[in-house]
């Protein structure tokens, strides 16, 4: 869900097997967390975010692939 409090879960889907980085940056694209850096199989995947650390506002996660960059805005409300 968007917004979430505190945790919210990342659901994504690879076409084919292959290295991602799935990082968190805050509004100022500064790198504040990074959720998976690894090689994954192709299918659907989801990783869970606990965000009970961080202030409430808007954040950004980025998926990396060898073919994508795709990034997603969350809004984190306490």
């Amino acid at each position: 869900p968007n917004p979430f409090n505190p945790v919210t879960s990342i659901t994504y889907g690879l076409p084919e097997k292959g290295n991602i980085n799935l990082i968190v940056y805050n509004i100022r694209g500064r790198h504040i967390e990074t959720l998976a850096n690894n090689f994954q199989t192709a299918g659907y995947h989801t990783i869970k975010w606990n965000a009970s650390s961080y202030t409430s506002g808007i954040y950004f996660i980025q998926l990396i692939n060898d073919h994508h960059l795709i990034t997603q805005k969350v809004i984190l409300i306490k």
